[in-house]
């Protein structure tokens, strides 16, 4: 997996347009439509790869008790402070690896969003993954994931450049799909503002393609069920549907 080291600093003042609303309102009518949560205390929940999190934040003000989880620790600086600047919310961050999930109670939700499972690197490794939410979340509990449909890596990333410039920087994303091994190479360039100069820092992040086929073996294996998929205009409206697939499941 990647650790985000360079766009960690940087993360949220590019990607302003991620839809959290949207999508924390979906994730919390599914949880309470679905959830068993007997509702006579406050419901827990597991953010999966949180980054700097902005999820954690919004689901912890709507009054769940939120853990976020992130192995990158220039993501988890952003999150800390996000915590610190709302004492009285029950939200928490500890750096973890997904992969090596170790909670010291279970939870009511897990979400993991903005494609993060497909930084995996193998059917096994998201199998494990989601052999760790079912060991760790609660009977009745939800799991609410999204992955990159191949339409994204084909159509979207592969061969494209893109350049993104903010006040404090400029972004610069280069794309590379391989349809042989399924996966695709980001090389990523960050020029952050430091006074009258920039700082150049840079990394190679990698995605992996995951079939429905895989998820849902995935999913089997690890005792948790399907309920639903979703394309991508069902949860974020004014979106074309095709580049992202949300996942429900219970266990």
């Amino acid at each position: 997996m990647n650790d985000f080291s360079a766009l960690g600093v940087i993360y949220d003042s590019f990607n302003e347009n991620a839809c959290y609303d949207d999508y924390c309102r979906f994730i919390l009518e599914r949880f309470f439509s679905l959830s068993t949560h007997p509702g006579d205390y406050q419901p827990r929940a597991v953010d999966l790869c949180c980054g700097t999190g902005e999820m954690s934040l919004r689901l912890a003000k709507k009054g769940l008790d939120v853990v976020g989880v992130d192995r990158s620790e220039e993501m988890l600086q952003s999150a800390f402070q996000k915590a610190f600047s709302n004492p009285l919310l029950a939200l928490f961050f500890v750096k973890q690896d997904m992969r090596k999930l170790k909670m010291d109670a279970k939870a009511n939700l897990f979400v993991c969003c903005y494609d993060s499972l497909n930084y995996l690197s193998s059917t096994d490794e998201l199998e494990r993954v989601f052999y760790g939410v079912a060991e760790h979340l609660a009977d009745g509990g939800v799991f609410i994931f999204d992955l990159n449909t191949l339409t994204r890596f084909t159509d979207y990333y592969d061969g494209r450049q893109f350049v993104f410039r903010k006040e404090n920087g400029v972004l610069i994303w280069e794309c590379r799909f391989d349809k042989e091994k399924l996966t695709c190479d980001f090389d990523v360039e960050v020029f952050s503002k430091c006074g009258e100069l920039y700082k150049r820092s840079g990394e190679r992040l990698r995605q992996r393609f995951f079939s429905d086929e895989d998820v849902k073996n995935a999913l089997e294996k690890s005792s948790l069920k399907p309920v639903s998929r979703h394309a991508e205009n069902e949860v974020f409206p004014g979106k074309e549907g095709c580049m992202r697939s949300v996942w429900v499941a219970v266990k």
